[in-house]
């Protein structure tokens, strides 16, 4: 008898295993996929809101009012032809940022990254000596990844001589002859919990879904350093007099990510990524991945056109049917830098003023407060 129960034991935790949701290269994005979300957010990182407004006891999302709503499509490229010829795809950050995966049959890996130097508009090309593991395959409950990255792009000291007065430029560059931007990636991810998560919102993916949650603490460190002609050591421009007045912020960089992902199998990209405060007891933004990008009813309101996108200094928006809108520009950090009214068909938008990269909009109905048109738009 003994043995029977030890048997069906057996048995049904194979049966559990196999049925438990596995991350696996399939499971994963590859070149030419685009992953739609939808990001709801703050205008500001410091804002959030408790963690038990928004976290079902019994797992069933459905919509959330949120100060910035953003509809996007996450978009991988091919990266034939880029720095990073060793990669499978490329994605675009939130952060303007290219980010070069290379996608493997046992893991993810970062292998580098493609980013504006933050003193001129030269590129700044970050190659991982050793590559950071997004993701291990396959992925299953209990699975932890715990792996650290770290790149570096050194330039002349001459990269200055624009930025630093002449008379101190001199000087730093007899003390010093290289710069070298530093970045350091760190992951913590630990697959602690599945179950079941039900989606019951105004999108056509709605229904009862299997999930594997990642548990993910992702930190990044950017660094600029001067290399000294004396004895070859680096030092962050932070800790350099006279440079480290002219700093707009403290080097280095340090940016904690604390999130939960929800993977689905076959979905290519997490159902449901909640980003948390460092403690865990507020919810800094939503971002669901749905097969019908948005909830606009878009039918009643004409056609939107916008161009030229991308654009140096006008975009012209011209939408059929205009009426009392109000038209929102949104930053990559969800902040809204610009309101406006619209009314009428052919809007020009001046973004002369504004910095190189991607903006979100969102357009408005003024009379009922209901979201019209949301899209994005890119500023060369």
């Amino acid at each position: 008898m003994k043995k029977f129960y030890l048997i069906s034991l057996l048995i049904t935790i194979s049966y559990l295993c196999q049925s438990q949701i596995s991350i696996t290269q399939n499971d994963y994005f590859n070149a030419n996929d685009s992953i739609p979300r939808i990001f709801y957010g703050f205008e500001f990182d410091t804002q959030a809101v408790p963690k038990d407004s928004v976290w079902p006891n019994d797992m069933t999302f459905g919509d959330y009012e949120f100060p910035v709503i953003i509809t996007d499509t996450m978009v991988f490229h091919p990266a034939q032809g880029t720095q990073f010829s060793d990669a499978t795809c490329w994605f675009l950050n939130r952060d303007g940022s290219k980010m070069y995966m290379k996608i493997q049959a046992d893991k993810a890996d970062l292998i580098g990254a493609e980013m504006e130097m933050p003193f001129n508009e030269d590129t700044i090309f970050f190659r991982f000596a050793d590559p950071l593991i997004i993701t291990p395959f396959p992925a299953n409950y209990q699975t932890q990844n715990i792996d650290q990255g770290i790149a570096m792009d050194k330039r002349h000291i001459s990269v200055f001589e624009s930025i630093i007065p002449p008379d101190y430029y001199g000087t730093i560059s007899m003390l010093y002859d290289t710069v070298r931007f530093f970045m350091d990636l760190r992951i913590n991810g630990n697959f602690d919990e599945s179950g079941n998560i039900i989606f019951n919102g105004k999108y056509n993916q709605n229904g009862n879904f299997e999930y594997l949650r990642e548990n993910r603490v992702f930190i990044t460190s950017l660094d600029v350093q001067l290399r000294s002609k004396f004895n070859g050591s680096y030092t962050s421009l932070s800790q350099i007099p006279g440079i480290s007045d002219m700093l707009p912020m403290q080097l280095p960089v340090v940016d904690t990510t604390k999130s939960y992902l929800y993977w689905v199998k076959n979905m290519k990209y997490p159902i449901l990524e909640v980003e948390f405060t460092n403690n865990y007891d507020s919810v800094k933004n939503l971002n669901f991945k749905y097969a019908y990008l948005s909830n606009i009813e878009t039918t009643n309101y004409g056609l939107l056109k916008i161009y030229p996108n991308p654009a140096t200094d006008f975009i012209n928006f011209d939408l059929e049917n205009s009426s009392n809108y109000t038209f929102f520009v949104i930053d990559i950090t969800g902040k809204i830098i610009e309101e406006k009214k619209f009314f009428e068909n052919n809007n020009l938008l001046n973004i002369k003023d504004y910095s190189e990269g991607m903006y979100f909009f969102k357009i408005v109905d003024s009379n009922t407060n209901k979201n019209i048109f949301d899209g994005k738009f890119i500023k060369k």
